[in-house]
């Protein structure tokens, strides 16, 4: 356990996945706007109505279909599934969401082990909804399963979890 519990790790840990990232983000905030004006703190402005509309429509937006193929019937390691995705947006653009994969192996209860996020790429529009896939390669053998969520994204946000927003298929 010693390299799992050194405060070393710790401190290193916590500046690369939270301080670091929370600096940056106070950096970008407080910068001027980018238009003409130059106004200050147009950045934060700018996050606070995005905030704002995200929390409006984040009700209204719904995963409408998930879409697989490419494995075989005993999955293995490395064999490729390829996920799609149509997702209705309410209010939002496409770039102020991240639509990832979440695939892991299932337990008893269909419950997802150790999950790990695959970013998809928005790939264009059907109907009212927005597609997004991917192609990935199986972290694990056996049994498999997945499910898809949709993130606020903003780059001006220290993390796609800090508005507390998620929507699962």
């Amino acid at each position: 356990l010693g390299p799992k519990v050194l405060a070393s790790r710790m401190v290193r840990d916590y500046t690369e996945k939270y301080y670091a990232p929370a600096a940056q983000s106070l950096r970008a905030t407080i910068e001027p706007a980018g238009d003409a004006t130059g106004v200050p703190f147009g950045a934060a402005r700018q996050l606070a109505a995005y905030r704002q509309r995200a929390q409006q429509e984040w009700p209204k937006i719904q995963i409408t279909d998930v879409d697989s193929y490419g494995l075989p019937d005993t999955p293995l390691i490395g064999s490729e599934l390829t996920l799609t995705a149509s997702v209705y947006l309410a209010g939002l653009a496409p770039d102020e969401v991240v639509v990832q994969a979440v695939l892991g192996r299932v337990d008893d209860g269909d419950v997802l082990q150790n999950p790990v996020s695959v970013t998809m790429t928005h790939t264009g529009r059907a109907g009212g909804n927005q597609v997004f896939s991917t192609t990935t390669p199986l972290p694990i053998a056996g049994p498999v399963g997945y499910t898809v969520r949709v993130l606020p994204h903003h780059r001006l946000l220290a993390g796609h979890n800090e508005l507390a927003l998620v929507t699962l298929a």
